[in-house]
């Protein structure tokens, strides 16, 4: 076959090639490790299976007893929550009438007469006192003023005549 002679496909090197038999092979029965393999696999798959069957009759058999173990369960977890909420109330309820108690005003109760005893104290010498008698268009010419001069506006000679500054007595 020639690489320019490319329409001649029935020319195949290939077919003068004789195949012969591996030494060894048992002839028409196929070959003996073949068998062998077959007999372990086949063994191994049917432990498996026997294995399967084994543990779906051991789930249903121990069924019924693993469902009674977990319904004792949660009736005892249900028991136990019923009594935490039930002396939880009880608590609540004897802080809402400790409140009460303490609120309520006790049926013998009746105000008592306090005796108050004047006494005479020591009052300190007034620096200077505020003529009260001031009409209120001198008192409000002296506020204007004193905002004048916090503005920054012109200052204001002086203030409201006979106003006079006091301070504060302290208290001892």
């Amino acid at each position: 076959m020639s690489i320019d002679n490319k329409s001649n496909f029935e020319d195949n090197p290939l077919d003068e090639y004789q195949y012969q038999e591996e030494p060894g092979n048992g002839g028409e029965n196929g070959p003996k490790s073949n068998r062998i393999f077959l007999w372990v696999a086949g063994l191994i798959g049917g432990i498996f299976v026997i294995l399967i069957i084994g543990l779906i009759v051991f789930v249903l058999l121990n069924r019924n007893r693993l469902a009674a173990q977990f319904q004792d369960e949660a009736a005892r977890i249900n028991a136990e929550n019923t009594a935490i909420a039930q002396q939880a109330t009880e608590i609540a309820a004897q802080e809402i009438m400790r409140l009460t108690e303490k609120a309520m005003v006790p049926p013998t109760w009746t105000p008592t007469v306090t005796l108050v005893v004047a006494q005479a104290t020591i009052t300190p010498p007034v620096v200077g006192e505020i003529d009260v008698e001031l009409d209120s268009a001198e008192r409000t010419a002296t506020v204007a003023a004193f905002l004048t001069q916090v503005a920054g506006g012109t200052p204001t000679p002086g203030g409201t005549p006979g106003a006079v500054i006091q301070e504060a007595p302290q208290v001892l």
